[in-house]
């Protein structure tokens, strides 16, 4: 197992499986575009070819890339989850008390005049 592919894999695998990553439609354009009559350096071929094996590439430049980038984003592409489903849910249960009680903008309920 090649040690490079490996850390590629355990880079941009658990951002792949939770949908983290986003490419514009442009840059796949772009990729292909670019690459004339050799598929190999393309990104989206990389992303796609790419294996544990070592030397499973013969190039892998963009996708390397791609992964020193993703990796030094780590660590905020790494909320918690159920931290931020709580936060939601405090936000519209606050804002159901409000709208239930009738609170104006200042956040005082309605039939207290100000």
């Amino acid at each position: 197992m090649g040690s490079k592919e490996r850390r590629i894999i355990d880079t941009l695998e658990p951002v792949l499986n939770q949908h983290k990553l986003v490419v514009d439609k442009g840059v796949i354009k772009a990729d292909l575009a670019m690459v004339d009559n050799n598929i190999q350096y393309s990104l989206i071929y990389q992303l796609t070819h790419i294996t544990r094996e070592k030397q499973c590439l013969k190039h892998d430049d963009w996708l390397d890339s791609l992964a020193m980038a993703v990796g030094h984003f780590k660590n905020s592409l790494q909320w918690d989850e159920k931290k931020a489903l709580e936060s939601y849910k405090q936000k519209v249960t606050a804002e159901w008390i409000k709208e239930a009680l009738g609170c104006s903008r200042k956040g005082r309920p309605k039939f207290f005049k100000a």
